[in-house]
Parts: structure tokens; sequence; C-alpha cells
């Protein structure tokens, strides 16, 4: 920065005159401070310097600092111009007072702290004045400036009293400790100050769980720490506790002996802060946990039986699980410890000691033994060192089981059981008993049933029924009962065989046996039960029972309480013979769309007494089908109830009615079964040939009328072949091509309103049948075309043609006309027609005669202006070509513009053809003949002339040619 420095020749300093110039790019630039600052003249603040920092002016006797600066670097000694060196404690003060007052934006503080700097930089004022002293930097300050001589005297009792200073304050803290979940477990937090103060731990009665170690370093302000007790052997009541030194930077910081030095040239050099060092702070803290632990534990034991059933000489085992139970401490708080470990760190042994209970009927929950309960037998468990509880002991009975009947272990855990070190860690008097009778805890010994069978029947007809009389006998013990003394139900499985021969007894099921049915029995006691009913089948030749005794098909709160049994096959106490009616049927042959269908099934041999009933299935083949297939996608028509049939004979299905559309092949297929049952007799096969019914669509022939003209009706005729149902008709609609379309559209838009009356079409099977429909109205030119359609009795459409399939056209006769070529006053007129084309039966021509008005320019044709209307000229029928028609003669004409009219009528009194206002012109005048013509074809031709002639008028002469004009009036 540019500092002006006026200094007196009498200090004993030279003076260096400035230039300003453009500064450099990397320059440094002015920051705060005030330009009249100095007591010499110029600036006296910071500069900032080109990285963002600020920098104060140190050579005084320098040009302003405008010079290239360099990225500056730290030192610890600065030598001025005036010689001193700005070294240890001084630099040491400097870049205390950078530190902690140069950052600024502050005019008084920024000006104060530039001359702090000139005090130890300075160029040796004289006068009694020696750098480094509070007057050397007092001189550099502009006596405009009062304020900025306070603050600097401000920071430089500051930077006396404190620049060695370096912050202050020690650490402090607890160790805070909380039992967690078991009497054992629990955390430390290291609760200091200052947050980053670290430190070690170590612990009394504990170890840290992640490590096992009771100590442990590297702890941070505010760290948990999950612990876990060790207490002293044979101590059952203590507390986790512990010290901890740490260590954490102290508040503040101190001033390091160096300031950042940016280089400017030959310019003053600008000093910025240096570095600074916090110090650091030693405290030891402690703590303890909030409350006395415990270190007894409560051992119990559950149990799962080996085996819930126990065969009779067998011994029943049972598998023991250890752990730990809540307790209450003598702190009076309830605690769940996990196992005791020795000093060596092995499992503290447990003894626990087993009972096993027997009894004929099951056993109740209850926390004791009841009076009286026979003991089967005993067992005793002691925990190993090595494994604890961390295994599943298993315990065998001193006894077997002898017979059918329930089991059950009760265990104890007792301090007086135990061992001295046991019961050191175990709660004063512990004893623990679970419940008796509890399942878990409980084995079964089954009973073992044998059977005796016999089938009421050895006959039966198909669909009958037998029962079975079932006779249990125990081998072994009794039945066992339930809890109130109740026989446990035992269900019997039965399976009903069938084959074609007699069965021949074996201990097991034959591969070709087809198994048809099941029986279930439930059994509850000794003595002979009757079986429910046991279908026989229906199917002729033999059923033979199978009962049999399996876990599986018992209730699931009785599998395994009954050994398993099973008879043998083929027993002939245990067979019947079947026999079964035969079912045949054949279906009708054909059908129509709109129609119905129809199968019947034929049914012959020994009936069932209860009768069979028929359902019927119609599977729909679409044409092209090349296989049978009778599945959901196929299936049409289904009975809606089955025919029913006691006696042998014929049973038709309904009649199913048959989609106006629908045409292919019906397989059908019939289910034969027991009446007012689901069980199946017989059922057909898709695709027999006496099974189908084939079902076609009728077809129509049309043949649309020729050599028609306007004004002509028409009728469509149709041949008709295949099955036609009763009821149907035929519709034909007629549809007229539209003006200047392409093509016949059949929509209501081209549909003509002459719509023939239905056609009744024969009931039955049609062969060349011909049927023709009603006329239509007279048509005017243009191109037809029939639809027809057949409707059955609901008047849904079973065949429709198509659009284009009856085109016919109908042709527009044509009229050339001829007016008088001269006309004199008074004279009379007649027209000239000349026709073409296909005249119908009763036309006429009809010529009216129209006379231009006074005021108008040129004819118009309507009421007010006609003359006369000809009487009818009679057109010849059949086809006319060139054949000439001449109007009758009108009256006598007066002068003026006149024209001719013409319309071709047909016999109901439409227009055929309609002739032009302005196609027939011709004039008649006073005694001067006029020469006039038509023509539609030709351009017209006018001759126009005039004159003024005595007693006369104006005369013009009209030539005109018409061309021929056809109009359709619709």
């Amino acid at each position: 920065m540019v500092r002006v420095l006026a200094i007196t020749a009498a200090a004993g300093i030279s003076l260096t005159g400035l230039t300003l110039a453009a500064a450099p790019a990397n320059a440094a630039t002015q920051g705060a401070g005030f330009d009249d600052g100095s007591s010499f003249g110029g600036h006296l603040g910071n500069e900032i310097t080109p990285d963002g920092k600020r920098g104060y002016c140190a050579d005084p006797s320098r040009d302003g600092a405008f010079g290239d600066t360099d990225g500056g670097q730290y030192v610890t000694s600065f030598t001025a111009d005036a010689g001193q060196v700005l070294q240890g404690d001084d630099m040491t003060k400097v870049n205390y007072v950078l530190l902690k007052y140069g950052d600024t934006g502050d005019d008084v503080q920024a000006a104060a702290v530039n001359a702090y700097i000139y005090a130890y930089t300075g160029s040796h004022l004289g006068g009694g004045i020696s750098p480094g002293t509070q007057a050397e930097g007092a001189a550099y300050i502009s006596a405009s400036h009062p304020e900025v001589t306070d603050e600097y005297n401000t920071i430089w009792a500051d930077a006396d009293a404190n620049w060695n200073s370096g912050g202050g304050g020690t650490g402090s803290g607890t160790l805070d400790f909380a039992v967690v979940g078991s009497n054992f477990d629990g955390t430390v937090t290291a609760d200091v100050q200052p947050s980053t103060a670290t430190g070690a731990i170590t612990l009394t009665n504990g170890v840290f769980t992640a490590t096992g170690s009771s100590s442990v370093a590297g702890v941070t302000a505010g760290e948990t720490l999950d612990v876990h007790g060790a207490p002293p052997a044979g101590v059952k009541d203590y507390q986790i506790s512990g010290s901890g030194t740490f260590t954490g930077p102290s508040t503040g910081s101190h001033a390091d002996s160096n300031v950042a030095q940016y280089n400017t040239g030959s310019e003053q050099r600008l000093l910025v802060a240096g570095t600074s060092t916090a110090p650091t702070a030693t405290f030891t803290v402690s703590g303890h946990d909030p409350f006395a632990r415990s270190a007894a534990f409560a051992p119990i034991v559950g149990t799962t039986v080996a085996s819930t059933f126990v065969d009779a000489g067998a011994t029943p085992q049972d598998n023991l699980t250890f752990s730990t139970t809540s307790f209450q401490a003598s702190s009076g708080r309830t605690v769940t410890n996990p196992w005791a470990k020795a000093g060596d760190g092995s499992y503290v042994p447990i003894v626990a000691n087993g009972t096993l209970y027997w009894s004929t009927a099951a056993f109740t929950e209850s926390d004791t033994a009841p009076a009286g309960s026979v003991v089967l037998g005993h067992a005793s468990v002691t925990t190993t060192a090595a494994d604890g509880p961390n295994k599943v002991y298993t315990a065998s009975s001193d006894t077997p089981a002898t017979q059918a009947g329930y089991s059950t272990w009760v265990w104890a855990i007792s301090a007086a059981d135990q061992s001295a070190d046991a019961q050191t860690v175990l709660p004063d008097g512990y004893s623990f008993t679970d419940k008796f009778g509890q399942v878990a805890e409980s084995h079964i010994t089954p009973s073992r049933p044998t059977l005796s069978t016999t089938l009421s029947d050895t006959s039966k007809v198909l669909g009958g029924s037998v029962t079975d009389a079932i006779t249990p006998t125990l081998v072994g013990g009794d039945w066992l009962r339930d809890s109130n003394g109740t026989p446990i139900p035992v269900t019997l499985s039965g399976a009903v065989y069938h084959s074609d021969k007699a069965p021949v007894q074996a201990s097991t099921v034959p591969a070709d046996a087809v198994k048809i049915g099941t029986a279930t029995q439930i059994l509850a006691g000794g003595g002979t039960v009757t079986s429910s009913s046991i279908d026989v089948g229906y199917a002729a030749g033999y059923d033979t029972v199978v009962w049999a005794l399996v876990k599986a098909d018992q209730p699931a709160q009785y599998q395994g309480y009954f050994a398993d049994w099973s008879d043998n096959y083929g027993v002939p106490a245990e067979t019947a013979q079947i026999l079964t009616p035969t079912v045949t049927t054949k279906a009708q042959a054909d059908a129509a769309p709109g129609g119905t269908v129809q199968d019947t099934a034929t049914i012959t041999g020994p009936m069932p007494t209860v009768g069979v009933d028929v359902t019927f299935k119609g599977y729909l083949q679409k044409d092209g089908s090349t296989s049978p297939v009778c599945d959901a996608s196929t299936l049409t028509y289904t009975s809606t109830k089955p025919v029913t049939a006691t006696t042998a004979g014929d049973y038709p299905s309904e009649a199913f009615p048959v989609a106006d559309t629908t045409t292919g092949k019906v397989f059908w297929i019939e289910t034969a079964s027991v009446h007012g049952t689901t069980n199946v007799i017989s059922t057909g096969k898709c695709g027999v040939t006496s099974e189908q019914t084939v079902v076609a669509q009728p077809t129509v022939v049309t043949a649309p009328p020729t050599g028609l003209s306007s004004g002509a009706t028409a009728h469509d005729t149709l041949t008709v072949n295949g099955q036609i149902n009763p009821g149907t008709t035929a519709v034909v609609t007629l549809y007229k091509q539209a003006t200047g379309a392409a093509t016949l559209v059949c929509d209501t838009s081209t549909q003509v309103d002459a719509i023939s009356a239905p056609i009744a079409i024969t009931a039955g099977f049609a062969s060349d049948a011909s049927y023709t429909s009603a006329e239509t109205d007279a048509l005017v030119a243009g191109n037809y075309g029939f639809v027809e359609q057949l409707l059955n009795a609901k008047g849904v459409a079973i065949v429709t043609g198509g659009c284009l399939d009856e085109l016919f056209p109908v042709s527009q006769p044509t009229v050339v006309t001829t007016p008088p070529s001269t006309l004199t006053a008074g004279s009379t007129a007649t027209d000239t027609l000349v026709v073409n084309g296909t005249i119908n039966p009763g036309t006429t021509a009809v010529v009216s005669l129209y006379k231009q008005g006074a005021t108008n320019n040129t004819l118009v044709c309507d009421a007010t202006s006609l003359v006369t209307t000809l009487p009818a000229i009679s057109i010849t029928a059949g086809p006319n070509a060139n054949t000439s028609y001449t109007s009758p003669a009108t009256g006598g004409l007066d002068a003026g513009n006149y024209g001719f009219v013409e319309q071709l009528i047909g016999q109901n009194g439409k227009v055929i053809v309609q002739g032009g206002c302005t196609e027939e012109l011709f004039n008649g005048s006073p005694g001067t003949p006029v020469l006039a013509h038509t023509g539609f074809d030709a351009q017209p031709l006018v001759l126009l002339a005039g004159g003024l002639l005595a007693g006369g008028g104006v005369l013009f002469a009209l030539f005109m040619i018409r061309r021929r004009r056809s109009t359709t009036a619709e």
C-alpha cells in the first residue's frame, strides 16, 4: 500500500518520493484504516493480500505496498530497515496482536494494529523514543485520530499482560455407571469436559465387555462402553467402580513466535498473523454403580421328553435344558443373573433330581404331584463345569415302561442337594420344582388292539351299501383314558377295493386292486361296533373291505396313543359281489342354427333300487376341428336336471337350443349315476360316432333384376338350401348408391324406403327352394343392391347377404326438346320432345308454358309466370330411340318472352325427367317473325338487332340451341 511519509531531517530519516502507477495484477489492495491516519501523512491500516488475508505494512521508510506480492512465508525473525531484528518474545507479542486483532475490517482497530507493528519495525524516530516501545508506535498515529490512539493503548496493554498466557482452565467430569439387563451387565459413560478430551479408564470388580480387560485406553469424552461384573470369589453383593485419567486442550491458545511475511519487491513488506498452539490439561475422574449388584443366580430346568411315545419294555428318557430365572437380591431389586462361574472361568455344577410318575389315565397339570401318585422311576443330572447350561442333558429312568399308560417327569433343584461351592452362589434357601403333568414332560405307552370284522352282505346291487361288524381285542394293557377316565377314541380307516374277479386273501393289497372308496369308524373301548354304511361302488365285479388302525388317521391330539394294525386283503367275510346296468346312447343326427339338439340314453341290465340319473353334456367342435376335444373350452350344452330311469329303456335328454349362428358338430357325453347321488356308474367317451350331431347353417343364393329404368319396380329371387327351423323368414332390404360415391355402401343413409315384407320360409330340409320378394316402389335412376337375411322365429338373423352381392342398375331416359322456330303475335306454339331410353308403361309427358314478367331480366318459372299447362302426352312403353312427340298447341300468344318446361311422369305420378326453366326460350312480337330454338349441348348464339321503326317497337331475335335435359325427381 502506498504510504506517504513526512519525516523531518532532524529525525535523521531520509524520505523516498513516491510515484503512483497502475498496480500489478497480483498486488495487495488497500483494506481497513484511514488514508490520513499516519502522523506523517498517508494510509494507516491493513492491506488485503492476493490470497485474501489482512496484512500490515512493516517498513515506514519505503513506498506503499503496490508491487508484485508473493505468496508469503512464515518467519521467526524480521530485520527492519533501521537495522533492529524482530524475534523472540517481541515476535510473539506482534503475532499475539495480529492473531487477536489483525483480521479486522474495522478502520480504528486496523490503524491501531498498524501502529503496533511500526512500534517494533519503525525507523528510530529519535527524541528519546526507542523501537519496541509504546511511544514509538504512538508517534505514527495522526493527532486527528485520537480514537486510534485509544485503541492502540488498549491493544498495547492487552499484549503486555497476556501475550504469553496462552489460555487456561482444567478438565473435569465423572464416570457414570448404569446397570443394564442382568445384574452383571451395564455401561460406563465418560462424562468429562472438555468435549475433546481423551483418556484411559480402569475398572474394579468389572471388565469391559468388548475386550474382557479391566482397563481400556483411547476413551473419548461422552463415550459409553459396555461393562460386565467380575466380583471376587465367594462374594454375593458387589459394585463395579472405576477411575480414569484424561487429557485435553484447555481453553484459549498461545501465540507462536512467528509471523507470515509477504514481500512486495522494493516496497513495504506486509506482516500477517502467524501460528498459535493450544495448551493441554490432564485431570482424573471416577465413579461407581448406583447400587449394589448381586453375584448370585437362580438356576431352573425345563425338560422335553426324548420321545412322547415309549413302547412297553422301553426306558423313558427326558431331555433337560438349564437356564436361570429372576430372583430378589439383598438390595431388594429383582434381578436375573447368568449362570455363575468359578474363579477359573468354569461353570458352577448344579444337581437336578427327577421323579417319573405313571397312570392309566391322562395327567392333569398341577403344581405338585397329587397324593397317591404312582412312582415309576427316578433320574438325576449334574451339569458339567465345561458346558454348564449350554448343552441339553438326557436323563434315563431307572425303571422301564411295562404296559399301556401315561408317565410324567417332575424335576427339582434344591440348595441342600448342591456342593458347598455351589451353595455360595445360590440365593439363601433356594429351591425350584417344575409342575406335575406337563405335556412336554410326559410319555405315552400305546394301547395295542387287534380287530375282527364281518360284512353284513356278500352280494349287493350297484350303488348299494353294506355295514361291517368290528370287534376289538387288547393285547398287553388297558385302553388308554383321558384325564376324566373316558376311553380315548380310536379312528379306524377302511378302504374299499374293486376287482373284476373274486379277490384272493393276502397280507398286502395287490397292485391291480382298484381303490374305489373309503370308510371311517371310531371305537371307544371294547365291544362289537357296527360300522356306518359302506358304499359298494358302481362297477360290476367284487368289492372287498380292508380295515387299518394308522397313527396318521387319528386326531392330532391322539396320534400315537394306539399301536398300528392292519387287516388282510380279500378276507371272504369282508368281500361282496356287485352287479351294474349298461348305458348306451344315440344322438340326433342333424340340426340347424336356431333349432334344438338332443341325445338319447338306452339303459339295460339290473337297475339299482333307487334308479339311475343320466345327465348329458354336448361339446361343440367348430368347423375345421381335426380331433375331438371335450373339455371346458368346448362345453356348450349341459343338462339342467338329470333324467331319472327306474327301469331299463330309452331316455332322451332335454332339447337344447342351438344359438342362431352356431355351426359345427356336437359330441355328446352322457354320465349315469345312482339316483340322488354323485356316484357315477358310467361315463361316455368323446367323439363316438353315434354321439355326434351335425349343426349346419342354411344357404341362400339370390338373383337381382335386370333391364330396369327410372320409374320401374323390382323384386329379389332367393334360392334356399339346408335345414330350416320353424318360424324362419326372409327379409330383403334395398339400398341405393349415393351420388358421387365410388361404390354402394349399405347403411341407414343409403337404405331405400321400399323394403319387402317378410317371406315365410318352409320348415324342414330345403333343396333349391325358390322364393320371390314383394315388388319395390317405383325406382329412380341409379345403382342399387338387394341384401337378404334369414331370420329365425325370434327375429335373429342367421344368414345375411353381402352389400355388393346383388348390384343392379336403373337407367334414366332422356328428353331433348325443340321450341317453335318463328312466331308472330297471335300465333300458337307447340313443343317437340325426342325421347331415348326404356320407358315404363303408363309414362306421360306434360309441357308447361311460362312468360317472362315485364320487369324481370330473365324468365322465372313459378305460379305467377305460368301461362298454361298443356294436356299430357302418352309415351310409348318399352325402348324409345329418338322417338319424337309433339305437344298440343297453346292459345294465341301476344308479344313477349316465353319458355316451355317439359316433364316425364311415371304411372305413379312421380317425375322421371324434369326440364329446366330457361332451356326452351322463344319470343313473340306483332307482325315480325322471331327465330328461336333450344339446345343444351351447344353454346348459345344470340343475335341482337334494334332500331327505331315507325309505329313499331323494339325487335329482339334470340336464337338458342337447347340440349337435352334429364332430371330425376326423388
